[in-house]
């Protein structure tokens, strides 16, 4: 099956080349019959001049001869108008080319600046999400930057498919070529879309968890703060109140997590709605596919009548080319804009992220400063407990009661301490299982989320196939018409010298009519010479002439049936063009209609937006308060170090005490050792019965072995005891 173009082009040569013949034969009669006008005139003008009578009344008859002038003039203005028609049709023709020409170079220019946009936009889109990959520990940020990278692809699509419909108006097969291309960019903006949300989800279990470290971290505080219990009341009643203070936080926390659920759920729903769009997708690429077809079909006959309608393809394509510019213009600045605001904000979260971490690694600090000084007050207070039980025989019966009830007061204390650990603990025990079992269930959660990822990866994959289908059936098509454009190169080659044969012809043709001129007027003045003998013959020219009126009269016939079958061509050819014209005006106003709905869809997606942020307002205000709570906590905690410090004073108050009673037995011991060294020999004096009396049940053994030390020291001295000791001693004695 030959090309409609070929075989058009192939029926204007040879329409062109029996136009030439009948052109030819034209002029062989035209001679003729000027050479039989020419002889019928000189004649007569002969005989005018000779003043001989020629009664023929045919000759001299007007009815007869004006009618034959008038059909000659008439035959030669039709051949100048056919002149002047074929030479509008080559300059037609040529401006075709002209126009094929500049459109291959449109087409062309066209495809490298979508090309240089489509690698813009993989540019952006990748920053964009290296941006959301340096970013994935604050769900927060990542949410924004999801909300706007959906944004930015969503304007891309609008201003793609925008695109695809104003040139799908324009040319049937090159737009169809450009929505095989926007539905696969669709396609692919649609994976990397559910790649996004599966990120995203994963960094919000990352969140969960992180807030789930904070919330063992707050367990750790009250574990802290359950210890510093152990100092005092007052210590113990703030210690309470932080507790107490510390379930709200982990209240709010639950509060954070039951959000943290709402919006998973909510991102469920927008999986959901991104799965009816890909299918929704899946059934447009479908119908565009037979739309294809249909167009493959149509394109034997759409090519017919590309020629007409090459001039207004220019005007739109030039106004598509403009709307194109203006579009990637404020496309360029509406991303320079968002690009700008967003390394702002990732700026300013980078800089947060850095004072939260300091503030994390301070608050790491002081928590290990109190627990250094926790272990601290527990070894002191350890070794105050052995010392006071290792010197408690060395007090008296007063101060030993004393320290009794002191003892006994500080266990009573001490085991309500205990008790309200353990009730502490067994709190804590609870708070930790109902975390575990909600993070149990949160993992089961991202599991689901993570099989519908792998799910929707799958469907991306098969939909990557159907895609690299389309694309060799794409480059199957473009094969088929760069065939078709050799092919029409290789007509033009023949037209144009088809052409030039024409000219050749025509050149031909007029340089053999001036010779056939010249020929005649040499005949005519042979003919003057020999008109007498031509009398004879005259008759067979009349006859001549009548065949020749009838030759002319069947051509004349013949023309204008030709011309009148051309005439009714040319209107069947308007009435396809304006039909042709209807269904453009059609697919316009169909293409304006989704230009709408577009513009609606992308003003949807602005309110999306602006609910996220919204949302990201709200979660800037949790934050502010969490920060609110941490200061506050820092505040207890630095009460909780005043309350330290107090209990270091009273411990170093009650060193002083201790030292001062260690050296009050020191010198009661050297004065015992003294007196007892007055005592010489084994008899029992009035001063140790006193010794005995002051001394309680625990210091008799002691009383005991300083009188036998002070018994052996006597015997080993052997000094006679004299009077002015035994006073000594009495007085001694008197005054212990």
């Amino acid at each position: 099956m030959t090309d409609p173009v070929v075989q058009r082009l192939q029926d204007e040569i040879r329409h062109l080349r029996d136009k030439n013949d009948a052109l030819q034969e034209y002029v062989q009669r035209a001679n003729f019959e000027l050479q039989s006008y020419h002889d019928e005139y000189g004649a007569l003008q002969h005989m005018r001049d000779s003043r001989h009578r020629y009664d023929n009344v045919d000759d001299k008859d007007p009815t007869l001869l004006n009618p034959l002038f008038v059909a000659y003039d008439r035959r030669i203005r039709c051949l100048e108008e056919e002149l002047e028609r074929l030479k509008k049709v080559e300059q037609e023709v040529n401006a075709q080319n002209m126009n094929m020409q500049a459109k291959e170079q449109r087409e062309a220019s066209l495809t490298k600046e979508c090309e240089a946009l489509q690698q813009q936009l993989d540019k952006e889109i990748e920053k964009g999400a290296s941006l959301h990959g340096t970013l994935s520990d604050m769900a927060c940020v990542a949410e924004t930057d999801r909300g706007r990278l959906q944004v930015a692809q969503d304007e891309n699509k609008v201003l793609r498919d925008s695109q695809s419909e104003l040139t799908k108006a324009l040319a049937q097969m090159s737009d169809k070529v450009k929505q095989y291309e926007t539905e696969n960019r669709n396609l692919e903006g649609s994976k990397t879309l559910l790649q996004s949300t599966v990120q995203a989800l994963q960094q919000k279990e990352a969140a969960l968890q992180h807030r789930l470290a904070e919330a063992g971290d707050l367990n750790e505080k009250l574990r802290v703060l359950q210890h510093q219990l152990q100092g005092s009341q007052q210590q113990e009643n703030s210690i309470a109140a932080s507790y107490k203070e510390a379930l709200e936080a982990i209240d709010n926390a639950q509060r954070e997590n039951r959000h943290l659920q709402k919006e998973i759920e909510d991102h469920k729903q927008t999986i959901l709605a991104l799965q009816q769009s890909e299918f929704e997708n899946w059934k447009r690429l479908k119908e565009t596919y037979e739309q294809t077809e249909e167009c493959k079909v149509d394109l034997s006959s759409g090519l017919v009548r590309e020629g007409q309608k090459d001039i207004q393809l220019a005007n739109l394509r030039e106004q598509m080319r403009q709307l194109l510019a203006i579009q990637t213009e404020t496309h360029n600045k509406h991303l320079k804009v968002v690009s700008g605001k967003h390394r702002t904000h990732v700026d300013e979260l980078r800089e947060e992220i850095k004072a939260k971490d300091i503030e994390l690694s301070n608050l790491k600090a002081q928590l290990e400063k109190c627990l250094w000084e926790k272990r601290q007050k527990d070894r002191e207070l350890e070794a105050i407990k052995r010392e006071a039980m290792g010197f408690a025989p060395a007090l008296d019966s007063s101060s030993s009661m004393a320290h009794g009830t002191f003892s006994e007061d500080l266990h009573a204390k001490l085991q309500q301490v205990a008790l309200q650990r353990d009730e502490l603990q067994h709190r804590l025990e609870q708070e930790s299982q109902r975390h575990r079992r909600e993070e149990r269930e949160r993992e089961l959660q991202s599991e689901h989320l993570r099989n519908q990822s792998l799910e929707k990866d799958r469907r991306a994959v098969q939909l990557e196939g159907i895609c690299n289908d389309l694309r060799d059936e794409v480059t199957n098509c473009q094969k088929d018409i760069d065939r078709l454009q050799k092919q029409v190169q290789a007509v033009r080659l023949q037209k144009d010298e088809a052409e030039r044969k024409l000219e050749y012809d025509m050149a031909a043709a007029t340089s053999h009519a001036h010779l056939q001129e010249e020929r005649l007027r040499i005949q005519m003045e042979e003919a003057l010479s020999k008109q007498r003998q031509a009398e004879v013959a005259l008759d067979k020219a009349l006859q001549q002439k009548t065949e020749s009126q009838r030759q002319v009269k069947q051509d004349l016939q013949y023309e204008r049936e030709k011309f009148d079958q051309q005439l009714s061509d040319s209107r069947a050819e308007v009435i396809a063009l304006d039909k042709h014209v209807r269904e453009l005006s059609t697919q316009l106003a169909l293409s304006q209609q989704s230009a709408k709905e577009r513009e609606r869809e992308a003003e949807a997606v602005t309110l999306r937006s602006q609910q996220i942020s919204k949302s990201l307002d709200v979660h800037k205000e949790q934050l502010g308060r969490t920060t609110q709570k941490l200061s506050v906590i820092i505040e207890r905690e630095a009460t909780t170090r005043r309350d330290l410090k107090d209990c270091q004073l009273q411990l170093d108050r009650e060193r002083l005490e201790r030292d001062r009673v260690e050296k009050d037995r020191d010198r009661y011991r050297t004065e015992v050792q003294q007196t007892r060294a007055l005592l010489q020999g084994p008899t029992r004096f009035a001063a140790d019965e006193i010794l005995e009396g002051t001394a309680g049940p625990g210091d008799a053994g002691l009383l005991e072995d300083m009188l036998a030390i002070a018994g052996d020291a006597g015997r080993k001295k052997r000094r006679p005891r004299t009077r002015s000791s035994r006073v000594l001693s009495g007085s001694s004695a008197t005054d212990f």
